[in-house]
């Protein structure tokens, strides 16, 4: 068993480790003197008046009564405090202060110098040869960093086998834990404090010095206001015991209460030159950045995550993550689920924005250094903006203006800023609690989460709004350099906005689990208020009435508007459809050409959800025919990026697919620059090859998209999140399964972060890896994604759900390549008679378990009862796809090896010809295109003719899957060229063998069962999750 961790031991004395870990760590602790001495020394820690700088809480209880045991192990471990006169080096020990994991800080007196300093030791049992080389490095290190932001060292030595350091001792003062307890602080305050222990950090950063456990009881703050950063590290360096074992870190606390305590464990290898610890587990779970859990390179970006932690701490009164246990909260940060700030802690939207992103579980998106983020926090907009009004006021003084003018100046600035909270009663905190209780209430298994993301995003919103309103009154009133008539149309641009939000308030407050699913994606799908800085944002949209009456109908008409958008990203397309077609009537009544489109749009959006493809398709063109006459390129370009969707989704027409993106490629160039845009329209561009079976050009256009989101203004993680599955289904389909689980790894920590860990979406992107993971070899691997994914699916959605079938379709396929035949079988069974359920059993659909039923009772041997399946599937596929489509391909290979097992080659080789000749259409090379050419070698040689060629085809075949997962498929191939020679050559001539010679059958392929089943993926704006978050137009 490895060591036990300070806090499994606190949790042993206090008693809260569960019975099976008492035992367990009793039976460690009678066998492990190391444990027993840091158990004993625990147990003697200090009162809380003479805790020092560790901050180490004590207990109320005594060692005795929390653990009987104790009295036992102290008859062999005692480890005295050092009395007061003691000399280490040339210091004099006054008193202990505190006492840490690996270290305790003694109060001492320097005769040389006189004065009083911190002298830090490192324990007995811990310092070790390598421990106090790298401890000596580091405080050497340490020593020669000079700033007045990092507590000076004024020494480093050895002494009776232990290293000391002698630092600066701050007697007047207190941790930043404390500071901020002592009173409620403003965040100007806090801010001051925090931007002077990130210049520390920055110094130690550029000396090549990482921290690695940056956190509040690691800054002091002295009552004369100076901050220093201190402990860097060395009260760890020289810890060689092992990560805390996962059972112990999940138990280390009860639920109710909150884990502050720091562990460490150390690698193998040596402390790396640069000081920056590879490798190296350390760290304070709710400040330790996710890199130093997963015991990845550390460099400083993971003092920078701490350092946010630690400032959001300080703001908000809360940590920003949550956890029950340590593991839970590491969880948490790896996912970036930051917890929602509490209302009264008012901070500006800037600095919250700038903390969020120094959280980023993932370091590239973080700031690139601590300069870069110091730069951001000492950059107040609002400050800024005081001092611009000061200096144009200053200059109206000079001209003449006097006190007058400064005093006006003042004025206008401070209504631009009460008119910056206007946000009336949109997002009030009465109707947050209203949509907290009603997305709660549906008791959904990722409410909680969707509360969170919603809240998040929300309150994001809602200070890029204020910003916005803030701004645009500033230009005008204050700086006078825009128009009043652009701040009227900006301002009605941002009402427009607020009315939206409204909207969306108003389908949560009545939530069910279907609004629930929905409900983050919907409030990340609100336009932009930044859209309304620009002249052609404000002026989307706007429309002049002849009277009082039309611009009444108008608003009604736009309000209607705004709740259909609202169903329908909620996902209530039927109940959208009555709002939004009153809004296309009215706007057809007012002559106002641009609401029709927007309205048609949204009509299209609403029938194609509900699986009206035909309705759908006559709204979207009705809409890009509006948007032409009304002059609005983006609402053109959204109609011809739903058309090609559309249209791209049937296999009889993606040639009028490319010809819609074409048309609305041609129109990007007039629009501002919004990558988003663009991005949708490729994406949708994408699906049409995905459905022609051209997966290089889907791979093209997934990229391309991909790139046009990342690089938007305001990326989407959920646009981002779509694009990314689609991109792994065109790589894993060409057989780049290591880029394809990649990719979609890169999907699910978005969508995890974005959405909660048991949201649809999450499951739906885990079964997607599942067949990946199968088609590389990790069986067991892709057997507990699908396990995990098809659990969050039963969790989240109806049994009737067509995604929870095709769930257990991809279960299935996991059960099978690890053999387990009877099981899988039964899955599938499962999957076929709720598909069936779902959507009839004439729906494409039901071909997918079907295949994967024959290629099961193949891989048992129960060709017979394979055939009427495999039968089924392919005329499934015929009336639903061409006839030569690439799903066509998996269900031929398999009847050709049903005909094969039964001793019909004949009948066989038609079969898996036409199967080889789709393959190669694809132009790819993957596992069962190499399992085709096995089978058709096969059967070639059976019927007697062509042996040449099916020596060939086994050749490619085995050349083929010289790759992951191939291995068993590969050893067949093998098998068969041994077992069939190469044909015998006279006079240079290849001959072939007598007629009727019976060769050898080949064994039949273990890999039948391998073709990868198809992957789960959202219909097109149909039931499951959008594939196109946020179709609509910008408005």
């Amino acid at each position: 068993m490895d060591c036990l961790g300070e806090e499994t031991l606190r949790a042993w004395l206090r008693g809260a480790l569960p019975p099976a870990l008492t035992e367990q760590a009793r039976r460690h602790l009678e066998g492990c003197p190391k444990c027993s001495r840091e158990l004993e020394s625990l147990a003697q820690e200090p009162t809380p008046t003479s805790q020092g700088l560790t901050g180490l809480r004590p207990s109320a209880v005594s060692a005795e009564e929390r653990a009987p045991e104790l009295g036992e192990l102290r008859s062999r471990t005692v480890h005295e405090v050092l009395p007061r006169g003691t000399p280490v080096g040339r210091y004099l020990v006054v008193e202990r202060l505190g006492f840490g994991g690996m270290g305790e800080v003694y109060a001492a007196f320097d005769p040389q110098l006189n004065r009083k300093v911190a002298l830090k030791l490192l324990l007995p049992h811990a310092d070790g040869a390598d421990g106090r080389a790298r401890l000596l490095r580091e405080a050497q290190a340490m020593a020669q960093l000079s700033h007045p932001n990092v507590l000076p060292v004024h020494d480093v030595g050895e002494a009776q086998g232990r290293i000391f350091v002698a630092m600066e001792l701050v007697e007047r003062g207190a941790t930043l834990g404390r500071w901020l307890r002592v009173r409620e602080r403003r965040w100007p305050e806090v801010l001051r404090v925090l931007v002077a222990a990130g210049r520390g950090l920055a110094a130690a950063h550029a000396a090549g010095l990482v921290h690695r456990d940056f956190k509040p009881d690691n800054v002091l703050v002295r009552d004369d206001g100076r901050v220093f950063v201190t402990d860097f590290g060395l009260a760890r360096a020289g810890e060689s015991a092992p990560a805390l074992p996962a059972a112990l870190l999940d138990a280390a606390l009860p639920s109710e209460e909150p884990f502050d305590g720091s562990f460490g464990s150390e690698a193998e290898d040596l402390l790396h030159a640069s000081l920056t610890l590879d490798g190296r587990l350390v760290g304070t779970p709710g400040f330790m950045a996710p890199e130093q859990y997963e015991a990845g390179p550390v460099d400083a970006r993971a003092d920078q995550f701490a350092f946010c932690a630690t400032l959001y701490t300080a703001l908000y009164g809360q940590r920003p993550f949550r956890g029950a246990s340590p593991r839970a909260l590491l969880r948490a940060a790896a996912a970036g689920r930051v917890t929602p700030p509490p209302r009264e802690r008012r901070v500006p939207g800037w600095l919250e924005r700038a903390v969020l992103r120094g959280l980023s579980p993932l370091p590239d998106e973080r700031f690139a250094d601590m300069d870069a983020l110091l730069a951001v926090l000492e950059d107040n907009p609002t400050a800024r903006h005081r001092r611009i009004a000061v200096g144009a006021a200053l200059a109206l003084l000079l001209v003449g203006g006097v006190v007058a003018a400064l005093y006006a100046a003042s004025r206008r600035q401070l209504a631009c800023r009460e008119e910056a909270q206007d946000f009336g009663q949109v997002w009030s905190a009465a109707r947050q609690a209203e949509v907290q209780r009603a997305l709660l209430a549906t008791r959904a298994p990722f409410a909680r989460d969707a509360w969170t993301g919603v809240h998040a995003a929300l309150e994001r919103y809602r200070e890029r709004w204020a910003e916005q309103r803030e701004e645009v009154c500033l230009a005008t009133r204050v700086r006078a350099q825009s128009t009043e008539r652009a701040l009227a149309l900006r301002t009605a641009c941002l009402e427009r906005r607020r009315d939206e939000v409204r909207a969306l308030g108003d389908v949560l407050m009545h939530a069910d689990a279907q609004v629930v699913e929905r409900s983050v994606s919907a409030a990340l799908a609100l336009s932009p208020p930044e859209d309304c800085a620009t002249a052609e944002g404000a002026s989307a949209g706007v429309w002049a009435p002849t009277s009082e009456e039309e611009s009444r109908r108008h608003e009604d008409a736009r309000g209607k508007l705004l709740q259909g958008k609202a169903l329908i990203e909620s996902g209530k397309f039927r109940e959208a459809l009555a709002p939004v077609d009153a809004a296309r009537a009215e706007a057809v009544q007012l002559g106002d050409e641009a609401l029709q489109a927007e309205a048609l749009l949204r009509l299209g959006e609403a029938q194609q959800g509900l699986g009206e493809a035909a309705r759908a398709e006559r709204s979207d063109k009705q809409a890009a025919w509006s948007a032409l006459s009304a002059g609005r390129t983006e609402l053109q370009v959204a109609a011809f990026t739903a058309l090609t969707l559309l249209t791209g989704s049937d296999t009889e027409r993606t040639a009028e697919a490319h010809d819609w993106f074409e048309f609305g490629r041609a129109l990007i160039p007039r629009l501002p620059p919004d990558g988003a845009v663009a991005a949708r329209l490729h994406s949708a561009h994408a699906t049409a090859f995905t459905t022609e079976g051209n997966f290089v050009e889907a791979e093209a256009q997934a990229r391309r998209a991909l790139a046009l989101a990342r690089g938007a203004p305001a990326p989407s993680p959920e646009l981002e999140a779509f694009i990314l599955q689609r991109l792994s289904n065109a790589l894993a389909r060409q057989g780049k399964y290591e880029d394809s689980l990649a990719t979609n790894a890169q999907a699910l920590a978005l969508l995890e972060r974005t959405l909660g860990p048991e949201h649809p979406r999450v499951g739906i992107i885990l079964l997607n890896m599942a067949p990946t993971l199968g088609e590389v070899g990790r069986l067991e691997e892709s057997l507990a994604d699908a396990q995990r994914g098809y659990a969050i699916l039963v969790r989240a959605l109806p049994p009737t759900h067509p995604h929870v079938a095709m769930g257990l379709n991809n279960l299935g396929s996991a059960l099978r390549r690890l053999h387990r035949y009877d099981e899988a079988l039964d899955t599938y069974r499962r999957a076929l008679r709720q598909v069936e359920a779902a959507l009839g059993p004439e729906h494409p659909d039901t071909a997918t378990p079907s295949t994967n039923m024959g290629r099961t009772l193949l891989a048992m041997h129960r060709p017979a009862e394979a055939r009427p399946h495999l039968e089924r599937a392919l005329a499934l596929y015929a009336r639903a796809h061409k006839a030569d489509h690439p799903l066509a391909a998996d269900a031929l290979t398999a009847l050709g090896e049903a005909h094969l097992q039964q001793g019909h080659p004949e009948q066989a080789l038609p079969l898996l010809e036409r199967a080889a000749r789709i393959r190669a259409d694809a132009n790819v090379a993957t596992l069962e295109t190499a399992q085709t050419h096995l089978l058709l070698a096969e059967a070639l040689w059976q019927v007697g003719r062509q042996r040449a060629r099916a020596q060939a085809l086994a050749l490619q075949a085995r050349a083929e899957l010289s790759r992951p997962g191939g291995e068993a498929l590969h050893a067949e191939a093998e098998h068969w060229l041994a077992q069939h020679p190469a044909p015998a050559v006279a006079h240079g001539r290849k001959q072939p063998p007598p007629d009727g010679a019976a060769p050898t059958p080949a064994p039949a392929p273990q890999g039948s069962g391998a073709v990868p089943s198809p992957r789960v993926t959202p219909p097109p704006r149909g039931s499951g999750p959008p594939p196109e978050p946020s179709r609509g137009p910008p408005r």
